[in-house]
């Protein structure tokens, strides 16, 4: 995620299978990084951003 976000980012280990990341980014591009790892990350806040994502995956599902 550092790669990603930079160094300005929160990092909490909520166990030590999981981390915990806190980023002050654009709505899009949390929507599309999201999209590009499905199966690696899960957004828990705010609620418009998972209903976007939701939404776009909806979207595809009639594609797929």
């Amino acid at each position: 995620m550092i790669d990603i976000f930079g160094k300005d980012i929160k990092i909490i280990e909520p166990d030590e299978d999981h981390y915990q990341f806190t980023v002050l980014v654009n709505e899009n591009g949390i929507v599309f990084l999201a999209q590009q790892y499905l199966d690696a990350i899960e957004i828990i806040d705010p609620i418009n951003i998972i209903d976007k994502v939701r939404y776009s995956l909806l979207l595809a599902k009639k594609y797929y």
